[in-house]
């Protein structure tokens, strides 16, 4: 089986980087945000979110972004 994508739970922001063929998600946290390239735990402005996963019977992965 090939890794598609490494998931991991809510560290205060949304990112979605990819490296060779294999994307890695953070999840953003239902409370604040933090704001990115910071070297301080700045709260960012951005409301606080979620992110819903699909994993489809073929393969495929995809999620959506809610903001509260």
């Amino acid at each position: 089986n090939k890794v598609q994508a490494v998931i991991s739970g809510h560290v205060h922001q949304a990112t979605e980087i990819e490296r060779n063929g294999i994307v890695f998600y953070t999840t953003p946290a239902t409370s604040f945000q933090f704001m990115r390239h910071s070297d301080n735990a700045i709260i960012a402005t951005n409301s606080p979110a979620w992110r819903k996963w699909y994993f489809w019977p073929n393969g495929r992965i995809t999620n959506q972004l809610y903001y509260l």
